[in-house]
C-alpha cells in the first residue's frame, strides 16, 4: 500500500529523491511551450504538473490524472496556492486514460510505466490521447547492473514500445544518475 502522508508527499517533489534534475529542465528539454496542452499521467504530487502549468500558461492547459484522489487534492492545492488556474484533475478508474482522442499536445508519463500492468495497452492509450504530432515523454528509472526487480523496464524496450504503435523515439538518453528520459512523437 502506497504511503500517503505528508513526508512521502513532500520527498515526491524532491528532486534529489527522484535521483532527476529540475523538472523544469526537463520540460524545457522536451521543447514544453506557452499553450500546449499537456497530459501529467500518474501525476501524484505534481512534480511535473505544477512546473508545466507555468510553462503553459496563461493560454495553455494541464490535465492532471491520478489514481489516488489524495493526490489530485494537494496537486489542486499547490496551483490555487501558485495561481495557477489552467488545471483540471480527472481521476483515473480504468483502463482507459479519461481524455479525449487526439487532445493533448504532450503527454507526460513519470516513473509509473513500470508499475502498469499490461504495458503495451497503456502505451496505445498513451498515443491515443496524444494528437498525432504531438510528443510522448516517459521518464523511468535506469535498471541497475544485476537488477533484481522485474519491473524495471530497459529503455529500449520502452522504445519499442513507442515504436508498435507508430510512434518515432526522437530522444532517448540518461537525465541524472538514476533515470532515462524517452520522448516520441
Amino acid at each position: 500500500m502506497p504511503r500517503f502522508d505528508e513526508d512521502w508527499i513532500d520527498s515526491m517533489l524532491q528532486n534529489d529523491r527522484r535521483g532527476s534534475p529540475p523538472a523544469e529542465e526537463t520540460l524545457r528539454d522536451i521543447g514544453l511551450h506557452r499553450g500546449d496542452v499537456v497530459a501529467d499521467i500518474g501525476s501524484g504530487p505534481g512534480f511535473f504538473t505544477i512546473p508545466a502549468l507555468q510553462f503553459v500558461a496563461p493560454t495553455g492547459w494541464v490535465h492532471a490524472i491520478d489514481r489516488e484522489p489524495r493526490m489530485l487534492s494537494v496537486v489542486e492545492s499547490h496551483a490555487r496556492e501558485q495561481r495557477l488556474d489552467r488545471l483540471q484533475t480527472h481521476l483515473a478508474t480504468g483502463a482507459q486514460i479519461p481524455l479525449a482522442d487526439a487532445s493533448v499536445d504532450v503527454t507526460i508519463c513519470s516513473l509509473l510505466l513500470h508499475d502498469v500492468e499490461s504495458r503495451e495497452t497503456f502505451v496505445a492509450e498513451l498515443g491515443r490521447i496524444t494528437r498525432p504530432h504531438g510528443r510522448i515523454v516517459v521518464v523511468e528509472w535506469i535498471p541497475e547492473p544485476n537488477e533484481t526487480r522485474p519491473n524495471r523496464i530497459a529503455p529500449d524496450l520502452t522504445v519499442s514500445l513507442f515504436e508498435s504503435i507508430g510512434r518515432v523515439v526522437q530522444i532517448n538518453r540518461s537525465i541524472g544518475p538514476r533515470q532515462y528520459l524517452v520522448v516520441a512523437q
